[in-house]
């Protein structure tokens, strides 16, 4: 659609859209800010991949003119669709509520500049969550909620494991199992 669009630095995204395929957004490098005025409606459209979410791109997501940075995912959300957020440098939190169940690959992707996630989805399970969903490579806290049981494998692929440390805070009685434990 806008692939080498190099003049394009703002985009509106309207509820109506249900998918955005191809590499749509591919080397849109001038893309500054996307707008939305729905975050359910955001969260329920399928992006094919990486290069097909402008937000890959954009520095800024506004919501109805304000600007997210803490990501807030709402009660009625279920399902969270793959590369939603990928790519998304703005993002600097993101808080899980328990009425999400599943989750598309790579949802929060390379979200460089991410902080802290709270995870909340006590009833998650690992057949309907796909890999990568959280794939970071910088410092950052887990807070998990107190009901929270299980987290699925693949859920926080955390490249920095090995290389600078990370905090995952568990509010529960029990620390959750991870993967198919």
């Amino acid at each position: 659609a806008f692939k080498g669009c190099r003049g394009l630095t703002d985009v509106t995204i309207p509820s109506s859209v249900t998918e955005i395929g191809g590499d749509a957004f591919l080397e849109c490098s001038c893309l500054i800010n996307v707008n939305i005025s729905s975050l359910e409606d955001w969260l329920k459209i399928y992006i094919e991949s990486y290069n097909s979410n402008p937000l890959a791109y954009a520095k800024h997501l506004y919501l109805n003119g304000v600007e997210i940075k803490d990501l807030v995912v709402p009660n009625s959300i279920t399902t969270i669709q793959g590369h939603s957020f990928s790519g998304f440098s703005g993002l600097t939190s993101v808080n899980i509520p328990n009425s999400v169940t599943e989750f598309g690959s790579s949802t929060f992707y390379c979200c460089d500049n991410l902080k802290t996630i709270y995870f909340n989805a006590e009833n998650c399970s690992d057949s309907y969550t796909n890999s990568d969903v959280f794939y970071v490579d910088n410092y950052l806290d887990i807070i998990i909620g107190k009901d929270v049981k299980h987290a699925p494998a693949g859920m926080f692929q955390l490249q920095f494991i090995q290389k600078v440390p990370k905090r995952v805070i568990s509010q529960a009685a029990t620390p959750p199992t991870y993967g198919n434990n």
